[in-house]
C-alpha cells in the first residue's frame, strides 16, 4: 500500500522537473545568452525539488492514517515552493505560460495519492470506496480528520481538477468553491481523476471539455494539462 502511495507520490516529482525542463527546451539559447541571473534561479529550483522529492520519500515513513493531512500541507507547501521557483526561471528565460502545466499535473496527482490514501483507510467507511464525493476526501467534510486532503487543489484560471463518483458524474470545486456534480457522462471510472483544462480553460460545465488525467493524448502528444 505505501510503495504504491509513493511512486504515485514520485511521480508528481518527476511530471513537475519533466515539465520544467521541457519548457526550457522550447527556448533557443545560444553559448553565453543565458542570463547571469539564471544561474541562482537553477540553484534555488533543484533545492526546492529536493525539499518535494523529500517529503514525498517521507510519505512510506508515516505510522497513521491522521498523520496523512499533515503530510499533505507540508509537501503543498514544498510544491508552491518549487512552482515559485519555476516561475522565477521561466521568466527570466523568457518561458510563459508553463507553471500552470506543472500545477496541473501536481494537482491531479496530489489527488490521485488522496484516492489512494481514501480508499485503503480503515477508518473511512468501508462501504463507500471509492469516494462517493469531494466532500468525503477532505478534513472538513464528514470524515474529519481521517480525510486524506486539508482541501481540493484548483487554480480555476487555467484549469479544474475533478473526481469520477458514479460512471455518469463527475464532482468538481466551482469558481464560487462549491462542490458541484456535473452529469451527463458515460462510461466513468468511479475514484478516477478528471480535469478541465485551456487557458483560459473552456466552459466547465460542459461533459465534452472533461477529460482523465491518465489517459487522454493531445494531438501534440501532452496530457490534458499540456492544454494550458
Amino acid at each position: 500500500m505505501r510503495s504504491t502511495r509513493l511512486s504515485l507520490g514520485i511521480g508528481i516529482f518527476a511530471v513537475i522537473l519533466f515539465a520544467s525542463l521541457a519548457a526550457a527546451a522550447v527556448v533557443h539559447v545560444t553559448k553565453g545568452s543565458l542570463p547571469l541571473k539564471t544561474g541562482s534561479d537553477v540553484s534555488t529550483l533543484i533545492s526546492r525539488e529536493s525539499a518535494v522529492q523529500s517529503d514525498l520519500s517521507a510519505f512510506k515513513k508515516l505510522g497513521a492514517k491522521a498523520s496523512v493531512s499533515g503530510w499533505e500541507s507540508k509537501l503543498k507547501a514544498a510544491e508552491s515552493a518549487q512552482s515559485s521557483a519555476i516561475a522565477t526561471l521561466n521568466a527570466d528565460l523568457g518561458v510563459t505560460g508553463t507553471n500552470a502545466v506543472a500545477a496541473c499535473n501536481t494537482d491531479a496527482k496530489t489527488v490521485e495519492i488522496g484516492v489512494q490514501a481514501y480508499e485503503t483507510d480503515a477508518t473511512i467507511d468501508p462501504t463507500a470506496v471509492p469516494p462517493p464525493s469531494i466532500s468525503s476526501m477532505l478534513t472538513s467534510g464528514p470524515n474529519g480528520a481521517n480525510a486524506p486532503l486539508l482541501s481540493w487543489p484548483s487554480n480555476n484560471s487555467y484549469y479544474y481538477v475533478g473526481l469520477a463518483v458514479s460512471a455518469t458524474t463527475i464532482d468538481y470545486i466551482s469558481t464560487s468553491g462549491v462542490e458541484t456534480a456535473l452529469t451527463g457522462f458515460t462510461g466513468l471510472t468511479p475514484g478516477q481523476v478528471y480535469v478541465d483544462a485551456g487557458n483560459p480553460p473552456p466552459p466547465v460545465a460542459t461533459v465534452a471539455n472533461w477529460h482523465n488525467y491518465n489517459s487522454y493524448v493531445t494531438t501534440r502528444g501532452g496530457n490534458i494539462c499540456s492544454l494550458n
